[in-house]
């Protein structure tokens, strides 16, 4: 399966610090990872940013937090892959 990156990380901005070092860990171990600071392009729609993110990941890995659940942003980014999971017939989700 040839994709953009290996995958996405979604989170709140209350748990960055946690997904910085998730980041750093798997990038280091060679994947290729999405991520809002990296890989967002300003200007563009917050939506077709997400979209591109889902799309263009093997996976989505959602850091589930009480932070998360807070953020409409990332009940965006679990309904993105949630319906990629779904569509797709393959568990993308973790």
């Amino acid at each position: 399966e040839d994709m953009m990156f290996d995958a996405f990380i979604s989170c709140s901005y209350e748990d960055r610090q946690f997904a910085n070092s998730l980041i750093k860990t798997l990038e280091s171990r060679g994947y290729c990872i999405c991520y809002h600071e990296k890989d967002f392009v300003g200007g563009v729609p917050i939506a077709a940013n997400i979209q591109h993110a889902v799309l263009s990941s093997k996976r989505t890995i959602c850091l589930l937090s009480k932070h998360f659940f807070a953020s409409p942003y990332c009940m965006f980014e679990f309904q993105m892959a949630l319906d990629r999971n779904i569509r797709v017939k393959k568990n993308r989700l973790v």
